[in-house]
């Protein structure tokens, strides 16, 4: 070490080791470090069946949230097809049982439809970490203004085909089959007793994204029964399709045969069917069904943008199902579900169109 006194190298040393213990204490005296830990979330588990809702627009539902502090999230309401109809975010919830008010209105504030949605809650908590719910359904069945409707003319170059009954499996199966490989979406009226027959072709039919809408019970005709009794047979269809499908015909209703009166539209108002829906084009009216050709000739050449088609599910209109498709397109009319159409209807319009080859119900107007 040369010169270097060890006694005093020594001291430097145990000198400076004292200032940097006594520097670290002091920062531990004057940084104090939390304890608190972020809140985590485990669980979101709904409480009690599902909500349904009859008056107004708010709808509570309650859940349970699994989670060591309170926590920030949002929810999601979204319709049957999984299109996002209400989005809110901000939210603060608190651990244990918890309620959520739900506003089924849409971005404009208006009252959503009657019909089934989805509401999901996302939560996110302290370490950054999101927990989603699972879907739970919410059953929007208010009282409305039922409107009956048979075309709607501002649906430039489209049009709604309409499938009813379904005696039988087959020609119901061929429909679905030409649906989906020419890539045409379509509305189905089939009667809650055939669901429960063919379940297997009615999950097929909402899997396929097609639109559904209530035919009765049991087909029956609605026009001049008792009000109670008209309301029995639409209520029995949607318990076929909740407790068979998990879902609901609402707001679209076809009376078979288009017979209706007046206690229909209040059956129908009272359960939140908004649309009362008939037709412009009817192909096989008539004692006897015509052959698949003509079938496919009369439904090209009756329909015009907005028309809508009502055709069952038989052989015949099984077999005709792809002329009547091609034909359609060559003429510039593209098919639609129904609800499609319906959206290029004013929201006021009084120009609800009857076609001339229509079926004439007992009543004609909204």
């Amino acid at each position: 070490m040369g010169g270097v006194d060890r006694g005093l190298l020594k001291a430097c040393w145990v000198g400076l080791l004292v200032v940097a213990l006594a520097g670290a204490s002091a920062c531990q005296r004057h940084v104090p470090v939390s304890a608190a830990r972020p809140a985590v979330v485990r669980a979101l588990v709904w409480h009690g069946g599902p909500p349904v809702l009859r008056a107004g627009t708010d709808v509570r539902v309650s859940f349970g949230l699994g989670a060591s502090g309170s926590v920030s999230g949002s929810y999601l309401v979204t319709n049957a097809q999984g299109v996002i109809e209400e989005r809110v975010s901000r939210l603060a919830f608190k651990p244990g049982t918890d309620t959520l008010t739900v506003a089924l209105a849409g971005a404009n504030g208006h009252p959503l439809p009657p019909g089934l949605y989805r509401l999901i809650v996302l939560v996110r908590d302290g370490t950054g970490h999101t927990v989603s719910s699972t879907a739970r359904p919410l059953l929007d069945m208010r009282p409305v203004r039922t409107r009956v409707v048979y075309g709607v003319p501002q649906a430039h170059g489209r049009v709604a085909l309409t499938f009813d009954d379904g005696w039988t499996y087959g020609p119901w199966r061929s429909v679905l089959r030409t649906l989906r490989r020419r890539h045409v979406p379509a509305t189905f009226f089939v009667p809650g007793g055939r669901v429960k027959v063919f379940p297997s072709l009615a999950r097929r039919t909402l899997a396929q994204g097609e639109l559904i809408g209530s035919h009765t019970w049991a087909h029956v005709l609605l026009a001049g029964r008792p009000l109670a009794a008209q309301k029995a047979q639409l209520t029995a269809d949607d318990r076929a399709w909740w407790r068979l499908m998990g879902t609901i015909p609402q707001p679209y209703l076809r009376p078979p045969d288009g017979a209706w009166d007046r206690n229909t539209l209040k059956a129908a108002g009272s359960l939140g069917f908004s649309w009362l829906v008939l037709w412009d084009v009817d192909p096989d009216r008539g004692a006897q069904v015509p052959p698949p050709r003509v079938l496919a000739a009369r439904v090209i050449a009756q329909s015009r943008s907005g028309s809508i088609v009502v055709l069952h599910l038989i052989p015949q209109v099984a077999k005709a199902l792809p002329r009547i498709i091609s034909g359609l397109r060559a003429r510039g009319l593209k098919p639609v579900r129904l609800d499609t159409l319906l959206r290029a209807l004013p929201v006021r319009s009084g120009s609800l169109r009857q076609g001339a080859g229509a079926k004439r119900p007992a009543r004609t107007h909204e």
